[in-house]
């Protein structure tokens, strides 16, 4: 059924997105697939409107699935030999396919930045790594695969009647093998979800970054709470091919590395009850990857976390202004009626700022708006704190602040431009003040940059 976009949105009274839907051209055949960081970067920045605009695109994707179905006929049972197509979001609905779920770009993106986290623990630079590890927790991570763990899914599990053998099966006395045959089963796999290809990471990593950096990875053994986007979606295990419960057995050939998207998503049922190709089929991928097991053999004792975990103050999380603004002066003697002065310097130009844990400085131009800066209360800057999708904008705004710092660069990740000084250690207030001259040319760049994408 088409759907005209802009009454859908009048009807939920957020009309004021229609232009920017339109010049992204978001049609009825791309709204349904719309997600938390897509809406970001259609700036819609207020929390509220989103959850609005993800629960009506939730509920068009209740409503269209039925009707597919409705109009499919039974389908016939699928040979666990029928040939791999392509998978596309535009296969037919009951076609074979290599996973429930396809991986988004950001699982990719997330297990770069969780790497990168756990060499900067290995040579002791924390900040660097909490700082990766925070980046690394993207909701949309979560979202994704919670949708597919949380509870079985007609439009994802795409069950169809099989014929299952008469009678109970036996199972095997032991569900898992041992921690080193699951460790040398990982191995063999590369280390990579062998039903949709995305990397996986040690679930004994976790624990050791947890120890190292303790408060940075959110996690809940409670089906309903929040846990660290990364971890939550590519945490490694063990999948039986055919089901324990079904009466697989522990066999290396019945084996697979699967991500916690692929292996709980499939819970119990049968490949070919979901319309799932035997991921044996397809050669592991080999390419050096380790789950970040180097952790667990450089790092393996909590007297050896503990030498890296620096002593943190409990204020520190509490501090009020005053003493968020002492904890600077402290680090950073005359720092702090400078930085007021500079940034309320640039009120003119729409940039403004708000204290909580870290001083965060908004740039807003138009309907988005951009925190350009974080920084903390010992005086470590990070450039930038969020940016809303607006990699391509920001760089020159990255390329002019890092021109002005002495020793400065600028490096790329997946999601951003980043400003730090060599080995990705981050600028301080007092070299950002050394060259607040450059803050209003650059934020003029940023607007004209901005300007442009959308007009383009």
């Amino acid at each position: 059924m088409a759907i005209d976009v802009a009454s859908w949105l009048q009807q939920l009274g957020l009309e004021q997105y229609e232009p920017a839907f339109r010049e992204n051209e978001i049609g009825d055949r791309v709204l349904p697939s719309l997600t938390d960081d897509d809406l970001k970067e259609l700036g819609v920045n207020l929390i509220g409107h989103r959850r609005l605009l993800l629960n009506a695109i939730a509920a068009l994707n209740a409503e269209t699935p039925a009707a597919a179905v409705a109009s499919t006929p039974e389908p016939a049972p699928i040979p666990a030999s029928a040939p791999a197509p392509v998978q596309s979001e535009a296969e037919d609905f009951w076609a074979p396919r290599t996973c429930l779920h396809l991986p988004i770009p950001e699982y990719e993106a997330g297990a770069e930045m969780l790497a990168e986290a756990a060499d900067a623990i290995l040579i002791g630079d924390l900040d660097l790594a909490r700082d990766l590890v925070r980046r690394a927790d993207m909701s949309v991570l979560f979202e994704h695969a919670h949708i597919v763990m949380h509870k079985l899914d007609p439009r994802i599990q795409r069950k169809r009647p099989i014929k299952v053998p008469a009678g109970k099966l036996p199972k095997v006395a032991s569900r898992m093998p041992s921690a080193e045959v699951t460790k040398a089963l990982f191995a063999r796999d590369g280390w990579r979800c062998r039903f949709c290809g995305c990397r996986v990471v040690l679930p004994g990593a976790r624990k050791i970054m947890s120890a190292a950096l303790p408060g940075a990875i959110p996690w809940s053994k409670k089906a309903a709470d929040y846990n660290h986007g990364a971890f939550y979606a590519i945490s490694a295990s063990l999948d039986h091919v055919v089901p324990h419960s079904a009466g697989g057995t522990n066999e290396e050939d019945n084996l697979v590395t699967a991500c916690w998207t692929c292996q709980f998503g499939r819970d119990h049922f049968l490949l070919e009850e979901v319309g799932l190709l035997d991921p044996r089929a397809r050669p592991p991928v080999q390419d050096g990857w380790d789950g970040l097991g180097r952790l667990l053999t450089k790092v393996v004792r909590p007297t050896a976390i503990s030498k890296l975990v620096r002593p943190i103050s409990p204020k520190r999380s509490v501090l009020s202004r005053a003493e968020w603004f002492a904890s600077l002066e402290a680090n950073y003697p005359t720092s702090s009626d400078r930085l007021v002065h500079v940034l309320d310097g640039c009120a003119d130009l729409n940039v403004s700022w708000n204290l909580n844990k870290v001083l965060i400085v908004r740039a807003t131009i138009g309907e988005v708006a951009l925190d350009i800066l974080g920084i903390q209360p010992d005086g470590l800057v990070e450039i930038p704190w969020a940016i809303a999708g607006q990699k391509s904008a920001f760089k020159c705004f990255a390329e002019t602040i890092a021109d002005a710092i002495s020793g400065a660069i600028v490096y790329e990740t997946p999601k951003l431009w980043v400003v730090s000084k060599a080995a990705k250690r981050r600028v301080n207030v007092m070299e950002l003040l050394e060259a607040a001259d450059t803050l209003r040319p650059a934020l003029k760049l940023l607007q004209s940059a901005l300007l442009a994408d959308r007009q383009g």
